[in-house]
């Protein structure tokens, strides 16, 4: 099955228990789409969502519409390498009635209806020995003790100053007023 190639269309079929609003609202959001896709997805006639992919894409479709609520059909094609026509650009479906492209996501994934979107980051921290390390080396201890020490200010040596007194009659030009 590996070596074997896959069309992909949808007929509008959906899955029994499947409401029909709900799936709409899937394939729109699966596809990108606006309400004129969708509702060319779900006009009666095949539309060819992929043409010529493996089985493992065919897989991943299958299990995206599945989970949209819908019925994907897988049609096999035949595997002559000179009949096999090239793929369309990635992230694009060929809507059968209309040659236009439809933009697509490469991957096709229904987001779930709970929880995170996203996986959680694993971070990897080395181990690291900290039984070494303590806050206290005493058992009577206080908060006082987890205080750094405040060193006190030096003390300014004035020893080598002194002060004259003034000369009454030099001329200074701050005497003057």
């Amino acid at each position: 099955m590996s070596d074997m190639l896959f069309d992909l269309s949808f007929e509008g079929t959906l899955a029994a228990d499947a409401d029909p609003a709900v799936v709409r609202q899937h394939l729109a959001a699966l596809f990108k789409l606006d309400a004129a896709g969708v509702a060319r997805l779900f006009s009666g006639q095949p539309v060819v969502v992929k043409r010529a992919v493996d089985g493992a894409t065919a897989a991943r479709f299958e299990l995206a519409f599945h989970q949209a609520g819908a019925v994907l059909l897988l049609t096999p094609t035949p595997t002559e390498p000179a009949a096999v026509a090239p793929a369309p650009p990635p992230a694009a479906i060929v809507v059968a009635d209309n040659p236009r492209f439809i933009a697509a996501p490469d991957v096709l994934e229904v987001l779930p209806q709970d929880g995170f979107i996203e996986q959680e980051a694993v971070v990897k921290m080395p181990a690291l020995d900290t039984s070494y390390l303590s806050l206290v080396t005493a058992a009577d201890w206080s908060l006082a003790d987890c205080q750094l020490p405040v060193a006190p200010a030096p003390v300014a040596d004035f020893s080598h100053l002194s002060l004259a007194a003034l000369d009454p009659t030099s001329t200074r030009k701050d005497n003057e007023l």
